[in-house]
């Protein structure tokens, strides 16, 4: 995430990671940056790509080159992925 962002949005970036990891565990062979954003409410569009940067950088989305053009966004496959509701660098603090 590069634009820092307030505590109010993080959780609510914390709260949309499940979301946008049950949406891609639909689609294996993986979604567009546009059709994933397209299936979120639009109350949580605003805080889409840094919830996107956030998965991919602990590892739980990966972004792989598409033939046709474009990039997927494919669920990572393995063991934290599903043991864990949250991804591991979303650990909440008691």
């Amino acid at each position: 995430m590069t634009d820092p962002i307030s505590a109010a949005d993080a959780a609510q970036v914390r709260r949309m990671t499940p979301r946008i990891r049950r949406l891609l565990a639909d689609w294996p062979e993986g979604m567009g940056r546009a059709a994933l954003r397209r299936r979120l409410s639009s109350r949580e569009k605003h805080l889409y790509d840094a919830a996107l940067e956030l998965l991919i950088a602990v590892g739980d989305v990966v972004a792989v080159p598409y033939p046709a053009g474009g990039t997927r966004y494919i669920l990572a496959r393995n063991d934290r992925n599903t043991q864990q509701g949250r991804p591991s660098g979303l650990e909440t603090e008691s």
